[in-house]
């Protein structure tokens, strides 16, 4: 749900795909079903049968030169005319039935599910801001008024005394925005909640009262899990559903709302159809063509809200269509209600629940294919020495061509070219630096930041496990393994066996996929999608299987205590939100598939192992409490510890965080490889920022204050490091702004290490030198630790004490600290972050 991209799959390219292409031109219509202007692809074909009736009105219709007297004509003649036009206007109207059956059909036979129809009611509606709330009139005139207190009180006294405290304030104000209004008016469209309506005003009040809460109440019961577990996930799917209708307009007074069914519906729609090209191989041009439509200026500013917005992260979402209210994929709500169905839960009809278990054997199967090819993988490193000598160490440019990692961005290379590996998390992280750097300029700064990674081995591997990492990575490149067949023959057998493998892995990918579409279809018939029932029991569904989760995670003694209530609360909306790249990417030890749901992991988890941010908060939690750095429950202090962690991890030096999250940094410290898996390179900003974290503010006691950085002023233009480098140098980027990065002190930010290659070199006196570079200058501060007494680390989120005349151990080391958060910024998280010796931390 929300905005992405526009118009993916061009009718013209399609089109020189013969049948195929016809099919999909079709299809692209579907995608934005029952919009007559994208019909355009279907015209061609309509114009074909209807083009020479209408030439035959035409003349009829024509005026009569003026030089030529005027002929009547007969009755007859009269009779015929008139049976020609309705003829004509039967053959219109019966062609442009057949060709929106054609539509309607192509697409559900391209994509396995039906095109999402356009909600009349909600397209053009307006808005009111008052003291009460946001009242809303629907494109037929109908008044929707915000819920009022009176009814929300009413709400919370229908429930037990003590879960009332979880309709607080903060909910009241979400619901005053009205941000359930698809689901109205869906249902008025549907001919439902007519009971509602009075005088041309709907009753919001009796809505909420005797619908909405009283179906998610019932649900929730039933599922036996508590409302705190549900309400993050309601608030999250609300925030997301009123998105696509009202994002940006909080502040606004008035006004008409954005089209739900451009942001919301066709979009999906057209989602799908990119899904279609997964696995084939038409895939990689596909990926070309989404790149060049995202990268349309007016595209990502209108689907993304901003015109610099990583490609690379978008289009690692695009084939990740997140419909029905409930804000998830479809693979997400099955293994929910598969779940559910486990425990002899019932919320669902039992042609619901098949299609949910059908998809969860399916993904299980898929997942054994997955661990026996990396099983294979591994025992095939046991022969490393060969292995690694035939590729000459990742040295030999030709063997990164062979496989696909070509100069530039082409149909070869774009394969790589997403968060699935290593190449497209270091070429978002391009693109993060350098504001609207295109795919076709991040593409060949990440190839060499690969290659880099595994020839210097920034992560300080051994051999077999360097080895390892760069199979896991490349595990479904299948010009990998043909290229070592060549050149390792000793090893044919072997390799042989993993192509196999990988045959059979890529088979339960569209087996997977497959399903899916059929859950999704299931849900589409069962009016699953766009609608109350679909909002309250997927909801339901989801926060059971989450709350069950965190369960085996934590292991309370009683999971009715209103402690670990609140402590579950806190934790659901970390579970829900996409984490920082390199905690979904992991060590390199899974492996992922694009098209597959892997951007938010932890909602596809069987078990707690395989969710990995609740894992990682799990031992961070666990360590903190067995060490009496945390009392049972206390989410507030553990999320005020994370939080510390996000801003260290961004850039943010000590200097820049307010006093409570200052005295917190002993903690940073005393538990850095723990927050590090939490963390991630980027602090978990998408998360912080979005309806995730930010969600707690009003519900954690000094967040509002304590959680934001101080802003500190911009370096002096007159300041001293200025003065420091040599040769001087006039250049667009502010070298000073570029080393300080907001701080007091020189930072070894994400910008530097991935774009300047810093390095510390020992002087004769035992000074360190700082070099960079800068334009294509190499650029030097002479005695650097001679004018700073620190070094501010980002990846390690803590100042390195930096003695005068440190030595060429300290060099070493600090080089060392540059390496590993080169491979940080790639997606590899190091397990130990202990710094290296003889580093020490600033007190």
């Amino acid at each position: 749900m929300g905005r992405l991209t526009q118009s993916l799959l061009p009718s013209r390219w399609l089109a020189r795909r013969g049948l195929l292409g016809a099919l999909l031109c079709l299809a692209a219509a579907g995608g934005s079903y029952s919009n007559p202007a994208a019909t355009a692809a279907l015209e061609k074909p309509l114009q074909a049968v209807s083009e020479p009736l209408s030439q035959t009105a035409a003349l009829e219709n024509s005026a009569v030169p003026n030089n030529q007297p005027e002929e009547r004509p007969s009755p007859t003649e009269r009779f015929a005319g008139s049976r020609r036009r309705e003829l004509l206007k039967g053959v219109q109207r019966g062609a442009q039935a057949f060709w929106a059956e054609v539509q309607w059909s192509g697409f559900i036979a391209l994509t396995g599910v039906e095109p999402r129809a356009q909600i009349d009611l909600l397209e053009g509606a307006t808005f009111l801001k008052q003291a009460e709330g946001t009242t809303f009139v629907l494109s037929n005139g109908t008044t929707v008024p915000p819920l009022s207190a009176a009814a929300y009180s009413a709400v919370q006294n229908a429930l037990p005394p003590n879960q009332q405290g979880v309709l607080d304030d903060k909910f009241f104000w979400l619901l005053q925005r009205n941000p359930a209004l698809p689901l109205i008016t869906q249902g008025l469209q549907q001919g439902k909640y007519l009971q509602f309506l009075e005088a041309g005003r709907f009753n919001t009040d009796a809505y909420y009262r005797e619908v909405f809460f009283p179906q998610l109440f019932a649900a929730a019961a039933t599922a036996g899990v508590e409302m705190a577990a549900v309400l993050p996930l309601v608030e999250v799917h609300l925030v997301t559903l009123s998105d696509a209708f009202f994002q940006q307009m909080e502040l606004e007074q008035s006004g008409t709302v954005h089209s739900f069914h451009k942001y919301e519906l066709a979009l999906t729609n057209q989602q799908y159809l990119l899904r279609t090209f997964l696995g084939t191989p038409l895939e990689t041009q596909a990926k070309l063509e989404a790149i060049k439509r995202v990268e349309q200026t007016e595209i990502k500013a209108d689907y993304t809200e901003s015109p610099t917005t990583s490609t690379t992260i978008v289009l690692g979402r695009l084939p990740l269509p997140t419909p029905t209210a409930a804000e998830d994929t479809p693979g997400v709500h099955a293994l929910s209600i598969a779940h559910l169905r486990e425990q002899g839960i019932s919320l669902f009809s039992p042609e619901v629940e098949q299609a949910a278990t059908d998809y969860q054997v399916r993904l299980r199967q898929q997942h054994r294919w997955e661990h026996q090819h990396l099983a294979q993988i591994e025992a095939l490193t046991a022969h490393y020495p060969a292995i690694l000598a035939a590729i000459d160490q990742f040295e030999d440019n030709r063997f990164w061509h062979r496989i696909g990692f070509t100069d530039r961005l082409d149909r070869r290379s774009v394969a790589q070219l997403d968060t699935t590996r290593l190449l497209g998390i270091y070429a978002t992280r391009h693109e993060g630096v350098a504001k609207g750097l295109l795919a076709a300029s991040s593409y060949p700064l990440a190839r060499a930041d690969v290659i880099r990674f595994f020839r210097d081995n920034s992560a300080g591997l051994g051999e077999q496990e360097r080895l390892q990492l760069f199979l896991s990575d490349q595990a479904l490149n299948a010009q990998l393994w043909q290229v070592l067949e060549r050149k390792v023959p000793q090893l044919r057998p072997e390799i042989r066996t993993i192509q196999a493998n990988l045959t059979q892995l890529n088979q339960s990918y569209q087996q997977t996929t497959a399903a899916e579409a059929q859950f999704f279809r299931v849900l589409q018939a069962h009016n699953l999608d766009i609608s109350t029932d679909a909002f309250t029991l997927l909801t339901v569904a989801l926060a059971k299987r989450l709350s069950d989760l965190a369960e085996a995670q934590f292991k309370p003694i009683d999971r009715q205590d209103l402690q670990y209530l609140q402590f579950v609360r806190g934790l659901m909306p970390f579970l829900r939100d996409m984490p920082d790249m390199n905690t979904h990417w992991g060590d390199g030890s899974w492996i992922k598939k694009y098209g597959q749901n892997y951007l938010v992991p932890d909602l596809m988890a069987l078990t707690p192992e395989e969710a990995p941010v609740l894992s990682a908060i799990g031992q961070l939690h666990f360590k903190m409490v067995s060490q009496n750095d945390l009392n049972l429950w206390d989410f507030a202090t553990l999320v005020q510890v994370m939080a510390t962690s996000f801003n260290l991890s961004v850039g943010y030096s000590p200097a820049a965080l307010s006093a409570e999250q200052v005295a917190l940094l002993p903690l940073v410290n005393k538990y850095r490889s723990e927050l590090k898996r939490i963390a991630g390179a980027d602090g978990l900003v998408g998360t912080n920022a979005l309806h995730g974290l930010g969600l707690q503010d009003y519900r954690i006691a000094s967040w509002p204050s304590s959680r934001s950085p101080i802003e500190l002023a911009p370096p002096a233009a007159d300041s001293p490091i200025r003065g420091l480098i040599l040769p001087p140098i006039v250049s667009e980027k502010d070298p000073v702004k570029l080393l300080l990065y907001g701080g007091p002190e020189v930072t070894l930010s994400k910008d530097l290490v991935l774009q300047h290659s810093p390095e510390f070199t020992t002087r004769a006196d035992g000074s360190l030198d700082l070099s960079f570079t800068l334009e294509g200058n190499r650029l030097t501060i002479p005695a650097f630790s001679k004018h700073f007494k620190a070094v501010y680390s980002p990846a390690y989120m803590t100042r390195i004490n930096l003695p005068p005349y440190a030595g060429a151990a300290y060099a070493e080391a600090l080089n060392q600290v540059i390496q590993r958060s080169h491979a940080l910024y790639g997606g590899y998280t190091l397990r130990d972050m202990s710094l290296p010796e003889p580093l020490e931390v600033v007190p």
